[in-house]
Order: structure tokens, then C-alpha cells, then sequence
């Protein structure tokens, strides 16, 4: 009974002794799209914020990452495209993991610059460690857009690493 209340007592301590920091970061990043038709449609780009960059602008090792969570989602488009879009959905594919949901608006009420829905207990963390990582920003048009349409994504990531 003492060896299993001690063995308890310090793993709890070594728990206290491990401290996690929280750091916001803001990144952004456009994506586009061409020949869109009335319907969803996807306006892509690659995500060029790896987790290795990230660890070295906080000046920590990969290894130290926690998570990398999504706090904000403020997507901007053209005046005149943001006139025929009627719903946006923010979301992550990469190579080796399935595609997952950041964050959603519907309808979107006037204006060029949507604050978007973010999803619960989102982890980028896999996504950017993979090379294959790309945003995927659906929009459902009301009318067709021959050419290029671009939107320009911010998101506030919110970074938990050890010290």
C-alpha cells in the first residue's frame, strides 16, 4: 500500500514538475480557385507554415510540440465575390491524414470578411508535420466564376509546447 501511494505521489510530482506554454500565432495564407460553378466549390493552397518552422521561430525543438489548435478563422474575399457566396468551410487534408474540419459559416451576412465557426479540439499538428499538407476553403457560389477567385485566410493557431 505505501509503495503504490509513494509511486502515485510521484508521478504526480513529476506531472507538476512538466509545465506546457501557450503561444498564439497568427498566420495567413490565400487560396484560389478557377472555372467555379453555381455550387460548392474548393479554392486551394498549400500550408507552408511546417511544424519545424514553427518550432524554430519559438525557438523549441519539433519533438517539444504538444498541439497546434485553431482559435480564430477570419477568411476575406473580393467585393464582388463575396456578393455570390453563400457559405464557406475551412478545412486540412494532407497525405497521411484524412481531411478535417476547422471551422464553417452559413449563410454569410454582407460584407468581404467572414469570421468562420471554429470546430472543437482541433490538432494541426500531424498536418503540418506531414509534407502534403493543403487548406481547402469550400465555397458555395449562387453564380459562375470564370475566372480566378482568391480568398485570403488568417487563422490564430494557438501552439502549446513544453518547456
Amino acid at each position: 500500500m505505501r509503495i503504490t501511494a509513494f509511486s502515485l505521489l510521484m508521478i504526480f510530482f513529476m506531472m507538476a514538475c512538466t509545465s506546457n506554454t501557450r503561444v498564439e500565432k497568427n498566420i495567413s495564407t490565400t487560396v484560389s480557385g478557377e472555372m467555379l460553378f453555381t455550387g460548392p466549390n474548393s479554392l486551394q493552397a498549400p500550408v507552408s507554415n511546417s511544424a519545424s518552422a514553427l518550432a524554430e521561430e519559438l525557438n523549441i525543438d519539433v519533438a517539444d510540440l504538444s498541439s497546434i489548435g485553431v482559435s480564430a478563422i477570419e477568411v476575406s474575399l473580393l467585393e464582388e465575390q463575396a456578393g455570390i457566396a453563400e457559405s464557406l468551410l475551412l478545412q486540412i487534408v494532407s497525405n497521411n491524414n484524412e481531411m478535417m474540419t476547422l471551422g464553417t459559416l452559413s449563410p454569410l451576412e454582407g460584407g468581404t470578411s467572414f469570421e468562420l465557426k471554429v470546430a472543437e479540439e482541433t490538432n494541426l499538428l500531424p498536418y503540418m508535420k506531414d509534407q502534403g499538407a493543403t487548406w481547402v476553403l469550400d465555397v458555395n457560389l449562387s453564380e459562375d466564376i470564370m475566372d480566378e477567385m482568391q480568398a485570403i485566410v488568417d487563422l490564430t493557431l494557438t501552439i502549446t509546447h513544453k518547456n
